[in-house]
């Protein structure tokens, strides 16, 4: 007679896991123990259920793939997002369920903070999940009930995290390697000023100006400085007031062959190049001085800004959260009041280890059943953002793609229903299991 067996959590070629499961000294003497008590029990026709977080390697995967049984099912991690939710890729922000198999998805090694980008090895949809919020001033996460939150720099279940928390328990940023633009700090700066205060003019494809109207004394001499230094001409008259305007304004104008290089730069767009995704640190700062200057405010480490364009939120957002430095943004419809108004960005910065808002963040139940998506990368991490709102939180840690799991398990799937149970790595949320009884790993 054949019997079921289910075990959950093997952790096979995981480097670290006698750290938290501390009885043993290593990997290997705890892959041993597990393999030696799979054999005391497991004959060659049972059924065995492996419950999520099998194997780390494929050196180990295929050492399990010999243990003797009659079937291997193999049930996947179920860690997942709502759809409204984006995860950052190397093309930029992109919605979860428009993540493809082909997509670099950026991960966080939680042990260095330090983000880098790979092709997911598995994505799952599950219909319909019990979801949390996990929101506050400066993040905002709508996650399943099997999901694990990033708090205090480790992996944490959603579900045993209910309460009120300082935002200097999250991870809202990281810290990218490698990063840097072929380009020089003045022009960086200029660029800034073109995009946020400046005109284009085009008469031609051989002719164009580039003009500013400043009233500010501090903001025309900081202008006239960067243009010496950078040895670009230009001229500079009074322009008549309008309104009730009080300072003298002035036209500042580029004209010729150095206007005719920016406007080529930007690619006849006034808007911030999408190269600038990936400045180093140093050069978002730069940035950021300068956008303090020209179009926004600065008060002590933040930086509030205004804008309609959301090329150059995306851009700069996304060279903050590569570069350590906090950044959300939420949407304003018609701030202007006009009919015609754009939609504006209200986007706040922050380059410091402390966030200082008096809200708390709050981790709590929907009491919603949703559509949600599990994207599996490197290092267990994805760094999301929702409404604006970026931070780096948990996910399935297998490293394997799906096709290779296929090949060692004759049964492979996320969420599995047998009998009267609901089989699944992570523990479902009660109002998911629609009178079923709840069989799971991710203990």
């Amino acid at each position: 007679m054949s019997n079921v067996w289910f075990v959950g959590d093997i952790h096979g070629g995981h480097r670290n896991v006698h750290k938290f499961r501390k009885q043993f000294e290593s990997e290997e003497e705890h892959f041993q123990h597990v393999k030696d008590n799979f054999h005391k029990v497991v004959k060659k026709r049972d059924k065995v259920f492996f419950m999520g977080d099998t194997a780390f390697t494929l050196e180990r995967l295929q050492d399990i793939s010999t243990w003797v049984c009659g079937r291997k099912v193999l049930i996947c991690g179920n860690h997942c997002h709502t759809e409204d939710t984006e995860l950052l890729t190397s093309e930029g922000f992109v919605y979860v369920g428009d993540i493809t198999e082909d997509c670099e998805v950026a991960s966080v090694d939680l042990s260095n903070g330090i983000m880098d980008f790979v092709k997911p090895s598995r994505i799952v949809v599950n219909e319909g999940s019990a979801t949390y919020s996990v929101k506050g001033t400066w993040l905002d996460e709508r996650v399943s009930s099997g999901h694990n939150i990033v708090l205090d720099g480790k992996l944490t279940p959603v579900k045993d995290s209910v309460g009120s928390y300082v935002n200097r328990r999250f991870t809202l940023s990281a810290k990218c390697e490698g990063l840097g633009v072929d380009i020089t700090d003045n022009m960086i700066k200029l660029l800034t000023w073109v995009i946020m205060d400046g005109t284009i003019v085009r008469y031609s494809d051989k002719k164009t100006r580039v003009q500013f109207k400043l009233s500010k004394e501090r903001k025309i001499e900081r202008l006239e400085t960067l243009l010496l230094e950078m040895k670009i001409p230009y001229t500079k008259r009074l322009c008549k007031k309008h309104g009730l305007n009080k300072l003298q304004p002035y036209y500042i104008r580029i004209y010729g062959e150095h206007s005719l290089m920016l406007h080529k730069i930007l690619e006849d767009k006034k808007q911030l190049p999408r190269s600038w995704r990936n400045l180093s640190y140093a050069q978002v700062r730069l940035l950021l001085e300068e956008l303090s200057v020209t179009d926004a405010t600065k008060e002590v480490n933040k930086i509030h800004w205004s804008t309609t364009s959301k090329n150059d939120v995306d851009v700069i957002q996304e060279a903050c959260v590569k570069n350590g430095i906090a950044f959300s943004f939420k949407e304003r419809k018609n701030a202007s009041g006009f009919k015609n108004g754009k939609q504006q960005y209200i986007c706040n910065i922050c380059d410091g280890t402390s966030i200082i808002s008096s809200k708390p963040v709050i981790v709590e139940p929907t009491g919603c059943l949703e559509r949600t998506i599990g994207v599996t990368v490197r290092h267990g991490t994805v760094v999301s953002r929702r409404n604006g709102k970026v931070s780096v939180t948990g996910n399935c840690t297998d490293q394997i793609p799906m096709k290779v799991l296929c090949e060692y398990f004759d049964e492979v799937y996320s969420l599995y229903k047998w009998h009267e149970f609901w089989l699944s790595h992570c523990p479902i949320h009660p109002d998911e299991l629609r009178g079923k009884v709840n069989i799971h790993g991710h203990v």
